[in-house]
């Protein structure tokens, strides 16, 4: 692990873009800055953000280029086609309003999974991408299946940054976010964390891929064994499955299906047991995020959910997963 101290290396991103980002990004200044240091070391052209929301990520991405940069392209996908905090606002909408000299070197993807927009980023299978920024679920298979999709079009040694890498030690309501602290440490490579002032880790991790990576990557699909804590509706399924034929071997490919499989039983186990819907595991995750960013409305809301909903139907899950 290799410790980054971003006053030495003299970075004040966030406090540069905070009149725009500021109260919207879900990142800290310390992530920010980070993530912008990355992009002035390894100086990619072609960069893949998987997980935009607001689109303050983005603007930081873009902007960290355009310093160091002619020739570059930021391309973006999220799975909703709004923004998770106001459905009257479309993904990614601070572009346009704060940077729109930059959206010509942006490119946005929404309404869908990572899968379905690859061949149009890399026509014809090139794996010529140099850096990417995954921010999505955060729980399980979340960002194990993005980080799969993307894999294959990733450049040999490229830059792969995770946010919210322990977001499972931030109390109890964040118990099950535990998906990039996982993928994080099982990935093989050159690991960066920025330099804090105590002993705590940093909530924001970078590696560097080895080359080999993609001959060792049992080591990624088996945690796809472990627990999942939503449910994957059959048609996405199928969709990531005749993906994953095109890229993975068949012993890999095994190892989805029977996750998948397995999983699914599982969730509807608790689904029925503890009368929580999909829509109820939705609304925890955006009372989550929103209450992440202060507003204190949705702290009540999401304390209202744990007493109500979650308190009672983790003891049902934490006791099938034992019975499993």
């Amino acid at each position: 692990m290799q410790l980054i101290d971003l006053e030495k290396e003299n970075i004040n991103k966030y406090n540069e873009l905070k009149p725009i980002i500021g109260g919207v990004i879900s990142q800290s200044c310390e992530q920010v800055n980070f993530l912008s240091y990355l992009i002035k070391k390894y100086k990619p052209q072609k960069v893949l953000e998987l997980g935009v929301a607001s689109g303050a990520s983005s603007i930081v991405i873009l902007n960290t280029l355009k310093e160091i940069l002619n020739n570059y392209h930021l391309y973006s996908i999220d799975y909703l086609s709004y923004w998770y905090a106001n459905p009257n606002k479309k993904t990614g909408f601070l572009v346009e309003e704060k940077t729109p000299e930059l959206i010509d070197k942006w490119t946005l993807k929404t309404g869908g999974l990572a899968c379905e927009f690859m061949d149009k980023i890399c026509p014809n299978g090139e794996n010529d991408i140099d850096f990417c920024f995954i921010d999505t679920m955060h729980m399980r298979p979340g960002e194990i299946l993005d980080f799969l999709m993307v894999l294959p079009y990733l450049k040999k040694n490229g830059v792969v940054v995770f946010h919210d890498t322990v977001l499972q030690t931030l109390g109890e309501k964040y118990k099950n976010y535990d998906c990039n602290c996982i993928l994080y440490s099982a990935i093989k490579g050159i690991k960066y964390q920025p330099l804090k002032d105590t002993s705590y880790p940093s909530n924001i991790g970078a590696v560097i891929l080895d080359e080999n990576i993609k001959d060792n990557l049992y080591d990624i699909f088996s945690l796809l064994l472990l627990s999942w804590f939503y449910k994957i509706e059959e048609n996405e399924y199928l969709q990531i499955l005749y993906y994953f034929e095109k890229h993975y071997n068949s012993y890999l490919i095994e190892i989805y299906k029977q996750a998948y499989y397995y999983n699914n039983a599982l969730v509807d186990k608790k689904l029925k047991n503890g009368k929580l819907t999909n829509k109820d595991i939705c609304k925890m995750y955006k009372y989550m995020i929103l209450s992440k960013l202060g507003i204190k409305k949705y702290k009540d809301k999401l304390n209202n959910y744990k007493e109500k909903i979650w308190v009672k139907t983790k003891k049902i899950i934490e006791k099938e997963l034992i019975l499993s």
